[in-house]
């Protein structure tokens, strides 16, 4: 019967996911477009505003492996609050290939059910952690060293673990994307402009739960 539910709740989650992916861009698309509204008058209407956007609304067809996917994570983990952190974490990871933004109501689900694990103290660490980063980034190298919503998303999973085990996680989604980078620069002999880094978060977290089970 467990199982049963489970199954039951990841394909929700599977159908969501699908459907969030591309109404992602046409919310933000409608927020910018009020908040700009609201300050600039202007002839132009939304749909005008939609189709001259940069954002604009992207089909994942590899999102389909979702139901797949989904199931097979909350069968895997016993507890129902990590497997739903895995499964949101995977959303976001697509969500950061196809926009290179992040969802932080999404972001914020994750942190508040990763409190329920207790390790307060790291998250503690990890601010004072990113602070030392970002002073290093902004007065020495004179530029950010990753994203806004890379720091948020880490900061949201540091209650699940350990001081070390969360090095852990960010050494190996930093290795991660270092291989990825090179990789990409051995191919095509080309800078890449953009590094969506989400989905090397989703992945160490996996790696580090694998090491938890």
């Amino acid at each position: 019967m467990a199982i049963f539910f489970k199954i039951i709740l990841a394909i929700c989650f599977a159908w969501w996911g699908r459907k969030e992916i591309p109404a992602f861009a046409l919310r933000i698309n409608r927020q910018i477009y009020m908040e700009y509204h609201s300050l600039v008058d202007m002839n132009e209407n939304y749909d005008f505003f939609q189709k001259k956007s940069c954002l604009q609304p992207k089909e994942m067809h590899f999102s389909y492996l979702f139901f797949l996917l989904f199931p097979s994570i909350l069968i895997l983990y016993d507890d129902v609050i990590i497997g739903g952190i895995l499964i949101l974490l995977c959303f976001l990871a697509c969500l950061d290939i196809a926009y290179y933004l992040t969802d932080i109501r999404v972001v914020a689900l994750i942190f508040l059910l990763s409190l329920s694990q207790g390790e307060i103290n790291t998250l503690y660490v990890l601010i004072g952690l990113f602070i030392i980063i970002q002073i290093i980034s902004y007065v020495i190298l004179k530029k950010e060293g990753i994203g806004m919503g890379d720091y948020l998303l880490f900061l949201a999973l540091s209650p699940l673990f350990q001081i070390e085990q969360m090095l852990y996680l960010i050494l190996i989604a930093s290795l991660l994307g270092i291989i990825y980078y090179l990789f990409y620069w051995g191919i095509t002999k080309q800078k890449l402009a953009k590094l969506p880094f989400i989905p090397f978060i989703t992945a160490s977290t996996f790696i580090v739960f694998v090491d938890k089970i």
